[in-house]
Formats: C-alpha cells, sequence, structure tokens
C-alpha cells in the first residue's frame, strides 16, 4: 500500500506557511481539499512550497456530470484552470 497524508482544509490564514512547507517535505502523497474559489491561490502557493515541476492532480465535481481530474505539474495545472475562469 502507498504511504499518503490527508489533510483536508488547510487553515486560511493563521499557521498555513507552516502547513505547506511541512507538506513539501513530504516523502509521499498529500491530499488536500479546496475551494474552487481559491484553487489558483493554492496552486500559486503550492508552487512556492514545492516547485512548479511538482506533479499534482486536481479533482472536482466528482461524481457528477461535469467530473473532471486533471494530473500535470503545477505550473501546466495553474496554466489549465486559468483558462477555465
Amino acid at each position: 500500500m502507498t504511504p499518503f497524508t490527508l489533510k483536508g482544509f488547510l487553515p486560511h490564514k493563521k499557521g498555513r506557511q507552516t502547513r505547506l512547507k511541512y507538506l513539501a517535505e513530504l516523502p509521499h502523497t498529500f491530499v488536500l481539499y479546496e475551494s474552487p474559489f481559491r484553487l489558483l491561490k493554492c496552486i500559486d502557493e503550492l508552487i512556492s512550497f514545492c516547485g512548479e515541476e511538482r506533479v499534482a492532480c486536481v479533482a472536482r465535481e466528482l461524481s457528477k456530470m461535469h467530473e473532471e481530474v486533471k494530473t500535470a505539474s503545477l505550473a501546466e495545472l495553474k496554466v489549465h484552470f486559468s483558462k477555465k475562469r
């Protein structure tokens, strides 16, 4: 079984930077939840802490008609979701 860490929603203010730094240092997959309204900001923060080449996956609208799962580098995800706004 592949290890992963589920963190749910990140704090909005206090402790957010500390949590992102901790996650960036993990040697395995981590899972976050994020509001669609804050997705681009979260991707920007992840780029700052993890680097733009870090591979990530964004899954949205799961089990709905417009379900989307996109796996790419953080830089590519930023471009992709910037176009969707």
